[in-house]
């Protein structure tokens, strides 16, 4: 499998598991993302969330993609968008996953920050006749 196909897994689908760090905790949650032809992922989160109290510390993440068999390991750093560049993510983010919208109606999660993680490192383990061989993608 090289890089095509691995973007081809990640552009599949639409959640992924996030994990951020808190001191000497980490934390994981299920979020909904999409992901460009550079790999790069967009989430969008809450301010009131524990994930966005982490990455305002600490903006080392690890992502966590499956499907069945298939996984893949991706290591990053999130950096927060500002408005201009929101606003050309944004039409991108919403065609792929237009339930979005829905996120950013409920009062209760404003104010919403979106989230660019930029990839490191990428792990995706193929299993082909009982053996593990990975894939790897360093950035």
């Amino acid at each position: 499998m090289g890089k095509r196909e691995i973007l081809d897994f990640l552009k599949k689908h639409d959640v992924c598991v996030l994990a951020t760090c808190c001191g000497n905790k980490t934390e994981a949650a299920a979020v909904s993302y999409v992901v460009d032809d550079d790999f790069i992922f967009y989430i969008i989160t809450s301010k009131s969330f524990r994930k966005y109290r982490n990455l305002a510390k600490n903006k080392n993440v690890s992502i966590v993609v499956w499907s069945g068999e298939s996984t893949a390991q991706i290591d990053g750093k999130a950096e927060f968008l500002k408005p201009k560049e929101i606003e050309l993510v944004r039409p991108f983010m919403f065609e792929k996953i237009p339930e979005l919208e829905d996120f950013l109606k409920i009062k209760e999660y404003h104010p919403i920050v979106f989230l660019k993680i930029v990839p490191k490192y990428i792990k995706m383990p193929v299993f082909v006749k009982g053996k593990e061989k990975i894939d790897e993608i360093k950035f």
